[in-house]
């Protein structure tokens, strides 16, 4: 037997893969594939670091819709009143949200109405045109006229998305601000009736009408997506859309999550979603010191800046983590 004088006790890194599927969730429990629990396939004692090695999201995560307060407009057109245009829930490129919106006004309101798009300054442009005398409108973004919009998920979510300073709604995706906008009319040399690139009118000059947004859009205001193990947690957070107007003290979350990664769907770049992933996760390790005792389960959290959950409409997600663990080994000297 060798005596306590001739060996030494060293430690190794005995690192394991872990594979994870919201499929393997119990969904009775957990029926949101953005949030679940699972059970490790063994215990892992001694836990060092735990580290992102890769995530797959589905592709159909939406830009615009219900659950993200972000699917009405307000409308008000001289003659007619004040319409709500609801845009089905789903995920819009420039092309698909300039669209849908001029046919849901133009079919719901029965009116000559344009939307168009500038692809130079990257803002929209609203044109109504009537024969009549008449033919202002306003689009409608202030607090108290928001008060008119009813949101299903408001309820589920407990966030109440226009009262953000940013991304606040489809308004603020669309290039406005906070307030009421009332149309201008255009005449037959005015700027706005071509764009730099293209010496074809978007819109008929005669009696029209125009609202441009200030600013230009942010169809992707989600842009990054935020992964959570709850109790593992070691990325530090700045609280979002927080008035410092009384104090000069950052709000922050201490170990709020455990990794930040692009948001799949994109209007604003080409990227290679791995090239991003492997950039992103190369700093997506949780260290501990000293090191976990036991790792038993893992509950999972997938949701924006904002902590509402992605509403991934029923779609599985998976993961691999690296779980490297202390392990005590005898390191033998020999006398």
């Amino acid at each position: 037997m060798l005596s306590s004088q001739n060996h030494n006790f060293a430690y190794s890194i005995d690192s394991k893969i872990l594979f994870i599927d919201s499929n393997d969730r119990d969904i009775s429990k957990w029926p949101n594939s953005s949030e679940f629990e699972i059970y490790c396939p063994q215990v892992y004692n001694n836990v060092q670091s735990i580290n992102l090695l890769n995530i797959v999201l589905p592709h159909n995560i939406y830009n615009i819709s219900d659950y993200l307060q972000n699917n009405k407009l307000l409308i008000d057109i001289s003659g007619i009143g004040i319409k709500t245009i609801i845009l089905e829930d789903g995920y819009y490129s420039i092309n698909n949200l300039k669209a849908s919106l001029e046919d849901k006004i133009k079919r719901d309101l029965f009116v000559n109405f344009t939307v168009g798009y500038n692809e130079v300054n990257r803002k929209f442009y609203f044109a109504y045109s009537n024969t009549s005398i008449i033919n202002s409108f306003r689009l409608l973004f202030d607090l108290s006229s928001n008060k008119q919009l009813d949101f299903a998920s408001s309820c589920v979510t407990n966030v109440n998305v226009y009262s953000q300073h940013s991304n606040w709604g489809l308004g603020y995706m669309l290039g406005f601000t906070k307030k009421t906008y009332n149309s201008q009319i255009i005449t037959d040399n005015s700027t706005n009736l071509t764009f730099s690139y293209s010496s074809n009118p978007w819109i008929d000059s005669s009696n029209v009408s125009v609202i441009i947004s200030d600013y230009p859009h942010t169809l992707d205001a989600n842009e990054n997506i935020y992964i959570d193990l709850e109790k593992y947690n070691k990325c530090d957070e700045v609280k979002p859309y927080v008035s410092y107007n009384y104090n000069n003290t950052n709000s922050g979350i201490v170990n709020s999550a455990f990794a930040k990664i692009p948001n799949a769907n994109s209007n604003t770049n080409n990227l290679n979603l791995t090239a991003l992933l492997d950039n992103e996760i190369t700093s997506s390790v949780s260290y501990f010191k000293p090191p976990i005792e036991k790792i038993a389960k893992l509950k999972v959290k997938i949701r924006y800046h904002n902590n509402m959950l992605v509403n991934l409409q029923n779609a599985n997600i998976s993961l691999s983590l690296c779980i490297n663990q202390n392990v005590k080994e005898f390191d033998h000297v020999l006398r």
